[in-house]
């Protein structure tokens, strides 16, 4: 009730004069699935969240000027589990006891920029330009068989300051700029350059971690009729040590209007910079699943993920999911 009260009292807060040239809308998305997972022995069923969300965005034109304030406020909400913040202990593999905290409400992308024929540039929290340039080539966005389970590199940084080029024909470019804040005056720069066109998609997107390694990436997607197919290549490279290999791809299938057929595969050999894959020591995911469009803003889907590890002696670790996505939005100015 209190979150409800919040996200009504930010959007009161702003006057209908500051809105008078400008689009602002309230919007989120909920996304949940009951799954069953399945190691070794081992079967639980439960009722996951998968980053759900509420957020407020919109732009103002600055009447004295041929420019145009863009903002964004999008915080994840856990539907299914958790209620204020709550930790969690286990022991590690080094034999200490870790704790880890967890928030209902977490922040997501966070910020404010100004956009104008020169292109954009914003400041806040962000997806870096590596991650956003995957497109959507990820099928399995936000579920078990998401790519970050074995490929580094999906990081969503504090302290950004990014510039956004404006599209050239088929061409965009992102720069990024962050800064570490611990005091090293160290700064990590993330860059992507992304060509769209009708039926072909390329991305490329480079991470330096301020010597802490970097990560390198190509993305590609191409439409062919019903048939939509996808490769992505990640480099993770230490400072010191070999580099780590990963990759994906994937292909999805129009059945009808409202359905599509989706496969997705991945490996990683343990990428651990940078934002590292959950996978720590290596492994590869597999992924078949089945999504069914109710209506423009609402989708049902089914689907299978099978994670093996390169641990000897560890388990392959399967899920079973059946998830219902919705969107929604309130326009207002």
């Amino acid at each position: 009730m209190k979150k409800t009260l919040f996200i009504i009292a930010i959007s009161a807060s702003f006057s209908s004069a500051a809105f008078a040239a400008g689009s602002n809308q309230i919007y989120g998305k909920i996304h949940v699935s009951a799954d069953s997972f399945d190691q070794g022995n081992n079967t639980e069923l439960k009722l996951t969240s998968h980053a759900s969300r509420v957020g407020i965005k919109g732009n103002t034109l600055l009447s004295d000027y041929p420019l145009t304030v863009e903002y964004k406020m999008e915080w994840e909400v856990d539907v299914a589990d958790r209620s204020g913040v709550s930790t969690t202990a286990h022991v590690g593999d080094d034999g200490k006891i870790h704790a880890k905290s967890k928030s209902n409400f977490s922040s997501r992308n966070q910020y404010v920029g100004i956009k104008g024929g020169f292109g954009s540039v914003l400041f806040g929290r962000h997806d870096t330009p590596l991650k956003i340039s995957q497109g959507k080539f990820d099928l399995f966005n936000d579920q078990f068989g998401d790519i970050k389970r074995t490929l580094s590199g999906e990081l969503r940084a504090n302290n950004v300051f990014a510039y956004i080029t404006p599209r050239v024909g088929s061409f965009t470019g992102i720069v990024a700029v962050v800064p570490t804040e611990d005091g090293s005056n160290d700064v990590i720069t993330s860059a992507a350059a992304m060509f769209k066109m009708k039926h072909l998609y390329i991305g490329l997107g480079y991470d330096d971690y301020a010597g802490n390694g970097n990560v390198a990436r190509f993305t590609t997607t191409f439409h062919l009729g019903r048939i939509r197919l996808g490769a992505l290549y990640n480099q993770a490279s230490p400072d010191v040590g070999n580099a780590a290999d990963g990759w994906a791809t994937n292909i999805s299938v129009k059945t009808s209007a409202h359905g599509k057929l989706k496969f997705q595969y991945q490996t990683g050999e343990g990428q651990t910079v940078g934002k590292s894959a959950k996978i720590k020591n290596g492994g590869n995911v597999t992924s078949i699943g089945y999504e069914h469009k109710l209506a423009k803003s609402t989708s049902l889907y089914a689907a299978y993920h099978v994670a093996s590890f390169d641990t000897p002696n560890t388990p392959d670790e399967s899920v079973y999911s059946v998830g219902l996505v919705h969107k929604f939005g309130i326009k207002f100015k």
